[in-house]
């Protein structure tokens, strides 16, 4: 009788599915602007929408189609289909002003800091997000701010890259600046690119007029200077 029981117990265990992800566990989106829902329902309550590109956290595994994630810190529910969760191998320099960049536990900045790598540091990332990207280290997965992870070491001059082609807008709007890095500065460029050289950053509320646009950058004004703000850290 004990070893039946204990023949179906296994039995049992392995015909239940394992729903539950690494904690590390992570992708990008895909496909479009993404909702974040409330629950694992096309008919629930919209908790955000997030970019092409940006990086979310895999919790668990609800069913066939929907994933429990968090992003930026905000816990819901997405749809797989629009998730993709395959690894690339792109070495990447860190290019920051300041005595290095956070390795960290989770895609931001409340995640803990594993470690930090000084300016320059030849990085491995994994996924290349358009917010964080997933890196490889010294034996360590982790997480890294995208926007100071370059294919250029000069983070004080302008890099060589190509600028992207602009629409004018017949009609410029406002917009105030966002990051959702969870950080309080948006970095301002003299071009459409992360290679482009930074300004000066601008704290998150400010004001600015775009008048072009191109796929992922914004041609704005800002106290009358011209200069390039990534779309995703912008709202209208």
């Amino acid at each position: 009788m004990k070893k039946t029981l204990s023949s179906l117990a296994v039995i049992s265990l392995m015909a239940t599915p394992v729903l539950a992800m690494a904690a590390s566990d992570s992708a990008l989106i895909k496909g479009g602007a993404l909702n974040l829902r409330q629950e694992a329902s096309t008919d629930a309550k919209v908790l955000g929408q997030y970019a092409t590109g940006t990086l979310v956290e895999l919790v668990s595994s609800v069913n066939d189609s929907w994933a429990k994630v968090n992003v930026n810190g905000k816990a819901g529910y997405m749809m797989k289909k629009y998730l993709n969760e395959g690894k690339g191998d792109t070495t990447l320099l860190v290019r920051t002003n300041t005595k290095g960049l956070n390795m960290r536990e989770a895609p931001h900045t409340a995640g803990a800091i594993i470690t930090s790598y000084p300016k320059d540091t030849k990085i491995k990332v994994l996924q290349k997000g358009i917010n964080w990207s997933r890196v490889l280290m010294d034996g360590k997965e982790g997480f890294m701010s995208a926007q100071y992870l370059s294919a250029s070491a000069s983070s004080g001059g302008s890099a060589s890259y190509v600028q992207p082609k602009f629409k004018e807008l017949e009609t410029p709007y406002t917009a105030k600046l966002i990051n959702i890095n969870g950080t309080g500065i948006v970095n301002f460029r003299d071009g459409g690119s992360l290679n482009a050289k930074i300004i000066r950053t601008y704290k998150v509320g400010t004001e600015v007029k775009v008048t072009a646009l191109s796929t992922d950058w914004a041609r704005v004004e800002i106290e009358g200077e011209v200069g390039y703000v990534s779309i995703h850290f912008m709202k209208k």
